[in-house]
């Protein structure tokens, strides 16, 4: 089953959705830690929420094994399938945003922020726009 994500109706109100396969590598040579890595919601440049990880689904484990949290050997390259969620109801008054940002922080707890997509039309349901979604995320 292909996972498009985006915005649809759930048994409990509006949610938005984002699968994500994403490759860590660490071409250094020493061991690098990608720790709580997730999808931030933006709003005119401030943040408004988090969204949550998906651990498991239908018997499908995502991330590491369910966590979030990746420790690369040296020289490596590791691909991972992630999945983010958030409902509607649950970002209150301040639920419209128009950037979704991916967020991690380091072995030194050095928090590191990427752009992955502006958003014209936040919860209008459908399926999110994949053509050409393959982004390079450097500092």
């Amino acid at each position: 089953m292909e996972e498009q994500g985006g915005v649809r109706n759930g048994s409990n109100g509006i949610i938005f959705e984002v699968p994500l396969w994403i490759e860590l590598q660490n071409t250094s040579n020493a061991v690098r830690v990608i720790r709580d890595l997730n999808i931030l919601l933006f709003r005119d440049g401030k943040e408004l929420s988090q969204m949550m990880q998906i651990t498991n689904q239908d018997n499908v484990w995502y991330g590491n094994e369910g966590a979030y949290s990746f420790v690369l050997q040296p020289r490596s390259l590791n691909k991972y399938d992630l999945h983010f969620l958030i409902k509607k109801n649950e970002m209150g008054d301040n639920c419209q945003f128009d950037e979704i940002r991916l967020r991690y922080f380091d072995e030194k707890d050095k928090k590191h922020t990427f752009t992955l997509d502006k958003i014209d039309r936040c919860w209008e349901l459908g399926n999110l726009n994949r053509e050409g979604f393959w982004t390079l995320a450097m500092k």
